[in-house]
């Protein structure tokens, strides 16, 4: 626990599911840009800045306050 509160953390035998952390960023940009044409149909159109260190770090930072 940080300052009183828990870690949001689901783990399974295949899957562990938890709240973005900025060490995350360019795993998941590098991701998402190679992924970009799979999303395009099922995803409102990304910002110019989307993939960006700065876009993800409001992603995380929303995600704390969450």
């Amino acid at each position: 626990m940080i300052f009183g509160r828990r870690e949001l953390r689901i783990d399974t035998e295949r899957l562990t599911l938890r709240p973005p952390q900025m060490a995350d960023w360019r795993a998941w940009a590098t991701l998402r840009q190679d992924s970009a044409g799979f999303l395009r149909p099922w995803e409102p159109v990304w910002a110019q800045d989307h993939l960006s260190r700065r876009a993800f770090s409001s992603r995380v930072a929303w995600a704390r306050r969450s």
